[in-house]
């Protein structure tokens, strides 16, 4: 099991390399792997919040979206004169 400083060393090095849902997902991960307290401890190594690493271990366990997707489908709504349409957006 990787020391405190050993994960603050990898983290500092990959992290900045990384887009935010990258590094959300590796911290996952890591706490993942760490088991029992590995929230806390990734928290701890890496600065970023415990609450954005449970956050990060939910979307973790969540199924993938279809067609490789990483947001949810957003539909507009746009009043009209006699009612309201509905336009899906992102697809």
């Amino acid at each position: 099991m990787p020391t405190d400083q050993e994960l603050e060393r990898k983290f500092g090095t990959i992290l900045p390399l990384l887009d935010e849902r990258q590094r959300r997902l590796l911290l996952a991960a890591e706490a993942r792997a760490l088991g029992y307290g590995g929230i806390s401890r990734v928290s701890r190594a890496s600065g970023i919040s415990r609450a954005t690493v449970q956050t990060a271990v939910k979307q973790l366990d969540a199924p993938a979206l279809p067609g490789g997707r990483v947001r949810g489908v957003i539909v507009m709504v746009v009043p009209v004169i006699h009612g309201c349409h509905v336009y899906p957006t992102g697809v």
